[in-house]
Parts: structure tokens; C-alpha cells; sequence
């Protein structure tokens, strides 16, 4: 089963990690209790810096503009919260701390949620800031059109502002936003008590590129009697809502195409389904890999435990326990970059990780196996089973010891990321009689790499790896494996082979190349995937 990395101290006990940002090199985690930042090398698990914030700073959010990545955090505090802005990979990033200030009329506008977006931050001002409920807005950021600005003006009442501020206003359901979320042409904010939740929803579509511009549409969800604790979205097709109740957490699907302002008791108005995740104070949820990820004390027990469900069944399949000493894991936050999930654990001061990523064949792929009447024959994946043998580049045939299934959300597009799946192609790959498609971690077999593939592949997992004295050479490093650019969700399978050594794994056939099987332990412990027999 899938499980936990030794956990990473985030500094001192009482830091009280709030949230996580991470990319290819560093994990950064915005402690509240001590108003800091740490950045963790993520290849050592080491606390390389500490950087002061501002008080009441609870979110924190990255982007990227011309290959520089840089962390944004902001703090709510009244008259002097402003947005903190960091460099994010360089050697010594307190010494590009920038502090940016958003001003109506002169007046400082702290913000109490941040999220980046496609080159722009959007915003939502803090109630210190001396903003009604009813003339809440959402504020969008030109972040990166001009990196030495630092003061960001509008005027409500002139109906003005800089050429990089644009102010969506009078959005109420907006007030007192905890969160902000940017998932596919939306912006959603998120206002809960335990009992109480008021949702906003603005397209981040809307026609204009600054100045006071009314929404054409402003929806919103609100419900008396849940609160919902976070929201999720596969950025494509849906949003889950989860409910922290002390009692039995609830997660509700509804398309994020729902356009509709709600206003009822509970969640009921669009939900197409609803979860039930076996747990109860559930404030943290993730979309990733095809599935989605909670936190929270199991209903029975009260074991702290993380949850991975099958959104094409709404199943539990993995219930993955966490810390239990020195106390149960509090988990605040969470983040997926490529093959691991990120957690911040208030209550242990420390960063969680799991290895989520699957080596995999879409289904449809066919193995080079020996039939009973031993011939050589390519057989689809999906129709294998444990005892078929299957031909090796070095050991003859050898039985199937474990086969499983699982999903993977392809997002479309062209990132070349680990997440998603690789189309190999007869032109490219003169070995393969059909085109391949297998997930971006998925190793190819060489006789030798590029030093480019060398370095990135040490960069990715720390090491060169070799399989019957070939190079594993994965395909989202492979420069003649393509993006495959449709979006959806679709099967994936993997097998080991028997073998003496649990670790270790065989070169095998697929579609005509030459690529990985996996190991026992791979199956058994890291992948998740449902065991077929």
C-alpha cells in the first residue's frame, strides 16, 4: 500500500505550518505560529533557509515568469498587510524579498487569499481592510508586467486604477474569503465556519484587461447549516466541496460548469454525487493523478489518515495513515508536484510526503508474451493475469507475479510533466508496430543517455538506473515520446514478474519496444493500484 516518507521538520515545534509551495528543486512551507518561511531541498530533506513575513499569513501560492520562479504570501494584518514576493531558487532568497502593497484611494488593502494564475495573482482584500460585506471584490495583479513595481493603486469611487490592476466589485459572497482557487476559467473564494459557507465564482474570462470592471456574472453557493473546508477541481470538468463535520465528512461533486447562484440549507442544488470518506474533520482535499486525496481522523478510530477515491466510482481505495506520535497528524494543507503529494502537519511541525506517481501502460498496450501453445503472441495488457509468461530481454519467459489497474487524469496541452501520458510513435520508435502510449515516468530501455538525459534524470530521482544492462531512460525525458494532448481519464496498467529479489525488475515488449516491467515492491507497497488475480 501507499505510505508515508519519514517526516521533515519544519523548524521549531510551535511553527504551525499553514501551507506548502512546491517546485523541481525546493518545498517552501509558510509557518503562521512563527510568521516565516523555510525552504526545504527537496533531494535532502534539508532546511536550507528561513525567511521572517509578515504576521497573518496563511496561504501561499507560486508562479513562474521567464524560467524564474518566485513564492507569493500575503498577511491580513490591518493598515500594513501586504503581499511578499520571493525569488524562489536562488542562493540566498531573503535577499530578494520584495513587499507589494495594493492601495484604493491610498489606503492600504491587505488580503486575506492569494492564488496565482497564468501570469496574473488575484486577490481578495482582508475585512481589515475597511471593505463592506456587500462591496467585497476580487482583485487581479499584472504581477509580472513590471517586476519593479511595487505599489499597486485603484480608486473604487473615481472608477480607476494602474494599468495593472483590474477590480471585479460589489461581490458579497466574497467577504471574509479564507481561500481562493483558480480552476479552469474560474475564480472561486471560499468564506466557512463550522456550520456556514459562502462560495463566490467570477470567470477569469471577463472581457478587459484593468481598470473597475462589474462581472457579467457573479455566482455563488451558500449554505446555513455546512461549513465546507476545501474545494477541489480536476481544472476540467468538476469540483468537489468536502463539509468538515466533527461528526462524518461529506464530499460533494458538481460540475464546474454549474453557473447558478444557491442559497439553501445544505449542498443539493447541481450535486451530481456524494462521498462518504469514512473520516471527520477533513480540512484538507486535492485533486492529482486521476484521484482525489483528503485528510482528516478516521470515523472510527479517530486515526489521523489520508484518503485516496476513485472519482469514476466515488470509492474509497486507499486509506493511508499518517503520524500518530509525537501527536496525530493536523493536516492544513495540500500540494501534488509530479510522482509525490506534499502535506503540511500543524501539529507535528513537519512536511509529509508520499510517492504517488505510476509507471504504467494505458490500456490497450500489448506485452510480448508465450501462449500455452507455445507460441510468441502480443497480448493486451488488460487481459494478462498472474502465471502468463512473458518474454524478457535477457531471461527468456518469465511468469507474471502481480498485475493491477488504476487511472490517470490526463490534463491535454503539451507540459512536458511526469503526470500524464507519452504517445511513442513508429516514426520516432522504428521498433513499434503501433503507437505507445505509457505514463511520463515510464522508463524506455537504451543502450546509452544524453548527458542532458543524465543530468535530468539524476535531477528527477537522484540517480541512473539500469535494467538488464540497459539505461531506464523515462519517457517524459525522451525527446521523441510526445505529450499525448487529449484530456480525460483513462486505465493504466502495470506488472512484476517473478523474481528472487522483491526490488528488482526485467526489460519486456511492448507494442515492439523495448521498455520496464516493475518490481514486487513497487506493486505491493508505492503504487496503489487495485490487484488483479
Amino acid at each position: 500500500m501507499l505510505s508515508i516518507y519519514p517526516p521533515i521538520s519544519v523548524g521549531v515545534s510551535n511553527a504551525n505550518p499553514q501551507s506548502c509551495a512546491i517546485n523541481s528543486l525546493f518545498a517552501w512551507v509558510l509557518n503562521n505560529g512563527t510568521n516565516n518561511l523555510v525552504r526545504i531541498r527537496k533531494s535532502t530533506s534539508v532546511l536550507t533557509n528561513t525567511i521572517s513575513t509578515q504576521a497573518n499569513c496563511t496561504q501561499l501560492t507560486y508562479g513562474t515568469y521567464l524560467g524564474v520562479g518566485y513564492i507569493f504570501t500575503s498577511s491580513s494584518t490591518a493598515t500594513t498587510g501586504a503581499i511578499t514576493r520571493i525569488t524562489s531558487d536562488i542562493d540566498n532568497p531573503g535577499s530578494s524579498q520584495v513587499l507589494l502593497s495594493i492601495k484604493n484611494n491610498g489606503v492600504q488593502v491587505p488580503c486575506s487569499a492569494i492564488t496565482y494564475n497564468n501570469g496574473y495573482l488575484w486577490c481578495v482584500p482582508a475585512p481589515t481592510a475597511g471593505i463592506t460585506a456587500l462591496a467585497t471584490p476580487i482583485i487581479r495583479l499584472d504581477i509580472f508586467n513590471d517586476l519593479n513595481k511595487t505599489t499597486y493603486n485603484y480608486n473604487i469611487s473615481a472608477n480607476t486604477s494602474d494599468a495593472q490592476v483590474t477590480v471585479y466589485p460589489n461581490i458579497a459572497a466574497a467577504y471574509n474569503a479564507q481561500k481562493i482557487y483558480a480552476y479552469g476559467s474560474y475564480v472561486f473564494t471560499l468564506t466557512s465556519t463550522s456550520s456556514t459557507t459562502s462560495i463566490a465564482k467570477i470567470s477569469t474570462l471577463i472581457s478587459g484587461n484593468s481598470g473597475i470592471i462589474t462581472p457579467p456574472n457573479i455566482y455563488s453557493y451558500t449554505y446555513s447549516t455546512v461549513g465546507i473546508s476545501e474545494i477541489a477541481s480536476d481544472n476540467a470538468n468538476n469540483i468537489w466541496l468536502v463539509s468538515n463535520s466533527l461528526v462524518s465528512g461529506r464530499i460533494y461533486r458538481m460540475s464546474i460548469e454549474n453557473n447558478s447562484v444557491i442559497s439553501e440549507s445544505s449542498p443539493t442544488t447541481g450535486i451530481t454525487n456524494t462521498i462518504l470518506p469514512n473520516l471527520k474533520t477533513i480540512y484538507a482535499m486535492q485533486y492529482g493523478q486521476g484521484y482525489l486525496w483528503a485528510t482528516g481522523y478516521t470515523v472510527s478510530g479517530s486515526f489521523a489518515s489520508i484518503v485516496r477515491i476513485d472519482v469514476t466510482t466515488n470509492a474509497v481505495i486507499n486509506t493511508i495513515p499518517l503520524l500518530y506520535s509525537p501527536n496525530p497528524s493536523g493536516i492544513t494543507n495540500i500540494n501534488i508536484y509530479n510522482e509525490f503529494l506534499w502535506m503540511t502537519d500543524n501539529l507535528n511541525a513537519a512536511l509529509l510526503k508520499i510517492q504517488i506517481y505510476n509507471p504504467c501502460f494505458m490500456e490497450g498496450t500489448k506485452i510480448l508474451c508465450l501462449t500455452p501453445q507455445m507460441k510468441e503472441k502480443y497480448i493486451p495488457i488488460e487481459h494478462i493475469r498472474k502465471g502468463h509468461l512473458v518474454k524478457t530481454s535477457r531471461d527468456g519467459y518469465v511468469p507474471v507475479d502481480i498485475i493491477g489497474r488504476s487511472t490517470i487524469a490526463n490534463p491535454g496541452g503539451t507540459d512536458r510533466i511526469k503526470q500524464r501520458l507519452y504517445k511513442c510513435t513508429h516514426e520516432k520508435y522504428p521498433e513499434l508496430f503501433e503507437d505507445l502510449y505509457i505514463t511520463g515516468c515510464h522508463s524506455i530501455l537504451v543502450d546509452k543517455l544524453t548527458e542532458k538525459q543524465r543530468v535530468d534524470t539524476i535531477e528527477s530521482i537522484g540517480k541512473i538506473c539500469v535494467t538488464d544492462d540497459k539505461y531506464r531512460l523515462m519517457a517524459y525525458l525522451d525527446d521523441r515520446a510526445k505529450p499525448y494532448d487529449a484530456t480525460g481519464t483513462y486505465t493504466i496498467w502495470h506488472l512484476a514478474l517473478k523474481h528472487d529479489d522483491y526490488y528488482m525488475n526485467y526489460g519486456i515488449y511492448a507494442n515492439g519496444l523495448l521498455v520496464e516491467s516493475t518490481s514486487k515492491r513497487y506493486m505491493r507497497e508505492l503504487s496503489g493500484m487495485e490487484i488483479i488475480e
